[in-house]
């Protein structure tokens, strides 16, 4: 336990580093402006075909079109000439923001996980978890995320999928509940399964516009019993994980 517990201090560390990050500028592109909802895919046509990224925002009765998000001027200048051939009266605007308040919000992300894992299988047992996960942002505090994982810990695998519900304060970090359901396998004994109920705590941190890193431990109860003969018998009820988790941002 002593082990985990390092690793959970030092989780918190990075994720208080990481939490402290200075404000940078970052550019993006006023393409244009309509009333007119019926133009929009008439846009979206003239910039996709220009390989530009774009986004929409209705302020009032008019829809704004803007570009993706620059972290450095020369490079939406560039973008910038581009535009300026159909929409003469483009623009770069100039906004200061810290790495974890993005412009640019996301609903749906895909990832990879890859953690440190324990059981309490009497004594403390360590290994490594790898898996998927995909997330759904309703809205800028509350996201929800389906989790597919294998384990490998001494001589146990387990095959985990459990669906979490969390929330994300200012600061980027998010705590939440996850419950789902776990099978193991261990040689020459039956499949074990289990329902699982649990939380974890975690630091989102966004790299650009596709990408984001998020420090995430989970503690889950579940019950897995092996049965060794009549009277002796193996439980596993608290799995540990630390993970490392990459998400693409689809859209």
């Amino acid at each position: 336990m002593k082990f985990f517990s390092s690793l959970f201090l030092l989780f918190a560390l990075t994720s208080s580093l990481f939490a402290t990050q200075t404000k940078t500028t970052m550019y993006r592109i006023i393409i244009t402006k309509t009333k007119n909802k019926e133009n929009l895919p008439l846009i979206y046509e003239d910039l996709r075909k220009q390989g530009i990224k774009q986004y929409v925002n209705k302020k009032n009765a008019e829809y704004y079109i803007y570009s993706q998000e620059f972290t450095s001027k020369s490079k939406a200048q560039q973008y910038l000439q581009r535009v300026k051939r159909r929409f003469p009266s483009a623009k770069i605007l100039q906004k200061n923001l810290t790495k974890n308040n993005p412009l640019t919000k996301t609903k749906l992300s895909i990832g990879l996980n890859a953690a440190l894992a324990a059981i309490d299988a009497n004594e403390m047992k360590y290994g490594y978890e790898g898996g998927f996960t995909l997330r759904y942002n309703f809205n800028k505090n509350i996201f929800t995320s389906l989790d597919l994982t294998y384990s490998k810990i001494d001589s146990f695998k387990l095959y985990n999928s459990y669906v979490a519900i969390n929330y994300l304060f200012d600061s980027n970090i998010f705590i939440g509940m996850k419950g789902g359901y776990s099978i193991l396998d261990v040689t020459n004994f039956s499949q074990s399964k289990t329902y699982l109920a649990g939380g974890n705590i975690g630091y989102k941190y966004p790299i650009n516009n596709d990408f984001d890193l998020m420090f995430q431990y989970s503690l889950l109860y579940g019950e897995h019993i092996l049965q060794y003969s009549q009277s002796d018998e193996l439980k596993i009820n608290y799995f540990h994980s630390l993970s490392l988790i990459i998400n693409y941002n689809i859209y």
